[in-house]
């Protein structure tokens, strides 16, 4: 109504009353949508973070012997991280270790059982060693592996084998090729030289020592 006052136009006209306020909206970070948290989206909320939780939990927390080849890196573990004493020579490469001082020799062990008896061993052959009966004159009369006998000077002889005799024994006395026994004096026997190895020097003489001709009977034993 023209010119009547504020009050009585505020009661012939009623104005709406001013809005409630309405509460914020939760949301999460990148949603747009501004529906309220239903208790199906609570509860989903709460076991994601015990989800989480449990993931880290685990990461520092791990259980015994889980561990292996696959999750070390190469060369994570260093000698700070072994304890001392913990490792055998098993675990060391061959000559990654030095090789320590001879130990000093242990005690003789008790004698082993006695082995079995061999089989019999092939008949050997009988030895036949050099021998000779040798003339006045140097002519064999009988021999065995003699190759043959040189007369030198007066009562000299060189009797020569078919073997290296050099470390045998020589044998030699005056005697007839036959029966005879009236024959004496004096022999001896030795090497012809030290390069001589198959031969000896055999010398005969009369009681008086003089060099004579004479009969013998050599044999060398080896």
């Amino acid at each position: 109504m023209p010119g009547g006052s504020p009050s009585v136009l505020r009661q012939i006209v009623r104005l709406p009353a001013a809005p409630a306020r309405v509460p914020r909206r939760l949301t999460l970070v990148g949603m747009t949508s501004n529906k309220y948290f239903s208790p199906s989206m609570a509860v989903a909320l709460v076991a994601l973070f015990v989800a989480l939780s449990a993931g880290a939990y685990a990461a520092v927390t791990l259980p015994k012997n889980s561990v292996g080849a696959t999750q070390l890196r190469a060369s994570a573990v260093t000698s700070a991280k072994v304890k001392d004493g913990s490792l055998k020579a098993i675990d060391f490469g061959r000559g990654q270790l030095p090789t320590g001082a001879t130990g000093a020799t242990g005690a003789t062990g008790a004698t082993g059982a006695a082995g079995p008896v061999g089989p019999a061993g092939k008949d050997g052959v009988t030895p036949s060693p050099p021998f000779a009966v040798v003339r006045e004159n140097g002519v064999l009369d009988r021999s065995n592996h003699i190759v043959n006998v040189s007369r030198g000077s007066a009562g000299l002889y060189v009797v020569k084998t078919d073997r290296d005799i050099s470390g045998c024994a020589y044998l030699a006395s005056i005697g007839a090729a036959g029966i005879d026994g009236s024959l004496t004096g004096e022999i001896s026997v030795e090497r012809v030289n030290a390069n001589s190895l198959a031969s000896v020097e055999v010398k005969t003489r009369d009681s008086a020592g003089n060099a004579i001709d004479r009969a013998f009977h050599l044999a060398v034993i080896c």
